[in-house]
């Protein structure tokens, strides 16, 4: 199976503890939401330096030195994102 087919896959979210224990709750659409929140607030950090911020307080867009392999994962994360949604 493609990466392309599974992004019409379902997706199922579970969070772990810090021990590795699987944390109680039913992903009625939340634990989606905020995965892919503290995914995206991870992968534009600076420190990733896959991103740049366009103008204070403004967009990010690609580094023009980002490997294009992860920008196009990160595009199918995207597309995955409004799949879900």
């Amino acid at each position: 199976v493609t990466a392309h087919a599974n992004l019409f896959a379902q997706t199922l979210v579970s969070f772990t503890d810090a021990f590795g224990r699987r944390e109680e709750g039913v992903d009625h659409g939340g634990l989606t939401v905020e995965m892919y929140s503290l995914f995206w607030r991870e992968v534009v950090r600076p420190e990733m330096r896959l991103f740049e911020q366009a103008a204070e307080g403004g967009c990010v867009l690609p580094r023009a030195d980002a490997p294009p392999e992860l920008l196009r994962a990160l595009g199918l994360v995207v597309a995955k994102c409004m799949l879900d949604d």
